[in-house]
């Protein structure tokens, strides 16, 4: 059955541990134990690359005979359509659970995550960009994006753990577009449980503050039933429940807001950029004031100004800030919600940036801090993550150094000062503008992976001991894709070409040891796409508009 054959499904499993409260809401079919894993690009506002939880994946998991591929599904619909990195779809109400990816084709896709069907196709009738080069591809630029929280942790608690002294799975059905039906988390504070209490649909409502029987506070997200240490507001900053839309912007710069059950248009489309610009992957967050949801757009494509812009959901206000030289990467996000950018080689302009990193006001794009260092080439999405009660930020070069700064003050009184600064891995300015990826393992050693491509190839995971980045392994991956890591499995694609398909590798985190390869599976080259993870699956966009989905069956 496809999505729009299926009754709308809800359900949730809440747990709850003594004072420092822990509540995991089960998704889709159950299958990832954790929040709706992947809605923005590499996965979080942190821009992380990094799955937390699933049930499925596990460095023993990934060597048994029945992980493998699962499913192929072809999405594109014109020979130069490219598709881009996928994202969840709401995995809380529908059953088959959906992905979404978008095609520069001006059309979005949903995708059954457990067979790859295709459930439905929104095509945005807009005309289409001039003759496309490879800076300026023409078309949809930007992947679609869910709202996403500022925060993976809740009062120092994972979201989607599991707690002790639940009273067991409830369930239920609920209306279209609603979230969690609010009979599954009103529940009366007794017997080792918490209390909750909220509802509302899409993100709407506000969240307020049950007590559990420990007397811990717990602040109740209205559509996602997700708890955690209240705030004064009554609800954790920056998180107020994922609403069923999905977002993408035309190659027009109209923004649309689609609904996962049959693709259909639920909000009136919103004005957002200027026709033809190439903008970089979308994220939307919620914030105290609203929902905003932000992009940058490069290489001066269309006449449009190289830049950040933001998008007010609530009001429909767009506000911009010019950058002088192209932004390079993604925006990411901290957990207080500022914009972090990363600006390349070029020319600065006046009032404008040049190798540097900018932290901006998410609300007004004003520059509140900067890193700046000449010749740097800077040409990695930023990284955001907690090390020793700070957030700390990597960026990456295009002779392979890595960059680590402090958001509190990203270069110190001079504007010029690192934390610290890997060596180069490369003698030639040779890298492709790519990610990194960063995730903590079960002995909280902080790790931070760099794929080279260039002279040297591979991927280097560096272990961050305080300010310290130390070599822990290297992997010597031909022209590695930006890797991603789900339950301490380092997950990369040899990118390939035209004449060499790729080929998707599983790595043990700890060593970087291979343990599984896809061999002659895929059959074309990644060219853009990156790699996602939603629910126990690992997915490749090829060039030709196909996505691989990798995983076992008992994950399916």
């Amino acid at each position: 059955m496809t999505i729009m054959e299926n009754t709308m499904k809800k359900f949730a499993v809440i747990g709850v541990a003594s004072a420092a409260v822990a509540v995991g809401v089960a998704w889709g079919q159950g299958r990832g134990g954790g929040p709706p894993g992947w809605t923005t690009s590499r996965a979080d506002a942190q821009r992380t690359g990094w799955v937390r939880t699933d049930a499925a994946i596990s460095v023993a998991s990934v060597q048994t005979p029945d992980f493998g591929l699962q499913w192929t599904t072809k999405v594109g619909h014109t020979p130069r359509e490219s598709i881009s990195e996928g994202v969840s779809g709401n995995t809380a109400q529908l059953d088959p659970a959906p992905g979404n990816v978008a095609g520069s084709a001006n059309n979005l896709y949903a995708y059954e995550i457990d067979t790859g069907a295709i459930a439905w196709t929104k095509h945005f009738d807009v005309p289409a960009a001039a003759a496309p080069t490879a800076a300026c591809p023409g078309g949809l630029t930007a992947g679609a994006t869910r709202t996403t929280a500022l925060t993976q942790m809740v009062g120092g608690t994972v979201l989607g753990g599991r707690g002790a002294g639940g009273r067991g799975a409830i369930g239920g059905v609920g209306a279209p577009g609603e979230g969690v039906p609010v009979q599954l988390v009103v529940r009366a504070g007794r017997g080792g449980a918490a209390g909750f209490s909220g509802g509302g649909g899409g993100g709407g409502g506000a969240a307020r503050a049950g007590r559990g029987a420990s007397g811990a506070q717990v602040a109740v997200l209205p559509a996602l039933g997700v708890g955690g240490a209240a705030g004064a507001s009554g609800r954790p900053p920056g998180l107020r429940g994922a609403p069923a839309d999905t977002y993408v912007v035309a190659s027009d710069g109209v923004l649309h807001s689609v609904g996962q059950a049959q693709g259909k248009e639920l909000k009136k489309p919103i004005p957002f950029l200027p026709a033809n610009a190439n903008a970089t992957e979308l994220i939307s967050v919620s914030e105290p004031s609203g929902e905003m949801l932000y992009t940058s757009t490069i290489n001066n494509c269309g006449g449009v100004p190289n830049g950040v812009w933001a998008l007010d959901l609530t009001t429909g206000a767009v506000n911009s800030w010019k950058s002088g030289a192209s932004p390079v990467g993604e925006i990411a996000l901290s957990s207080s919600g500022t914009l972090y950018v990363a600006i390349g080689e070029g020319t600065a302009g006046a009032g404008g940036y040049s190798n540097a990193i900018v932290a901006l006001d998410p609300k007004t794009l004003t520059a509140k801090d900067w890193f700046t260092m000449p010749g740097a080439a800077f040409s990695s999405t930023p990284v955001i993550f907690t090390q020793g009660g700070r957030e700390l930020l990597a960026e990456a070069t295009k002779d392979g150094r890595v960059f680590l700064l402090d958001t509190a003050s990203l270069g110190g009184s001079d504007h010029k000062t690192a934390l610290a600064t890997s060596q180069a891995t490369t003698t030639s300015k040779t890298w492709v503008p790519t990610a990194l990826a960063t995730w903590e393992d079960a002995s909280q050693t902080r790790w931070l992976l760099l794929p080279a491509v260039g002279t040297t190839s591979g991927i280097t995971a560096f272990r961050v001991a305080g300010t310290l980045l130390q070599t822990g392994w290297t992997s010597a991956i031909a022209s590695p894709t930006a890797p991603i890591v789900v339950n301490g499995v380092v997950f990369a694609a040899s990118s390939g070409s035209a004449t060499s398909p790729a080929v998707l590798y599983a790595l043990d985190g700890a060593t970087g040891k291979a343990v599984w390869n896809s061999g002659k599976k895929i059959q074309s080259f990644v060219k853009s796409a990156g790699l996602w993870s939603i629910s126990g699956q690992v997915y490749v966009a090829t060039n030709d508009a196909m996505i691989y989905a990798f995983g076992t069956s008992m994950g399916r």
